[in-house]
């Protein structure tokens, strides 16, 4: 039998998060707070913790595993997490311009990244259409960003673009 497409509504949950738990307030550390705490209460409901008190076991979330919406979301939560440190980051760093902020800023930037494109990649794998544009979308607008904050501004003016191409599609 043949498993039906999922759906989850991407960009209205990022959303939702970002003003309703720290981002209306430019609060980005209360934001990652939030997504990390909701990060392991998603990955307990669906069984996929990652270790235990004293082990560590890093559980990812694959086309072959992902059978529900939540899977998607964990994926997203780790992209957002990862952002709001990053962006965290960025306040610290305009407060102090060390350097060592902007390179960690940077590290978090690119890890955002990789929770994103293994987002569109399983997306576009078990997601319906809708779900699967938006996911690329989402991690092109990651990517984006990414590419400004290193000063690449073709790329990232690319990025912006094929954005909100993509986010036009499906609309």
């Amino acid at each position: 039998m043949a498993q039906a497409a999922i759906e989850f509504d991407i960009f209205g949950y990022v959303h939702d998060s970002r003003q309703t738990y720290g981002l209306r307030a430019q609060d980005y550390s209360r934001y990652r707070r939030y997504c990390a705490h909701h990060l392991r209460t998603v990955r307990k409901s669906v069984k996929m913790m990652q270790g235990t008190s004293t082990v560590y076991r890093k559980k990812e979330v694959t086309a072959e595993e992902a059978t529900k919406p939540a899977h998607i979301e964990i994926l997203v939560l780790e992209a957002e997490r990862a952002w709001a440190y990053a962006m965290d980051l960025r306040e610290l760093f305009s407060r102090t311009e060390e350097p060592r902020q902007r390179y960690h800023l940077i590290r978090r930037l690119k890890a955002a990244c990789k929770a994103g494109s293994q987002l569109a990649t399983v997306a576009a794998s078990i997601c319906d259409r809708r779900t699967s544009l938006a996911a690329y979308a989402y991690w092109l607008q990651i990517q984006g960003q990414m590419h400004f904050e290193l000063g690449e501004w073709e790329a990232a003016l690319d990025c912006a673009v094929l954005s909100r191409v993509v986010g036009n599609t499906w609309r």
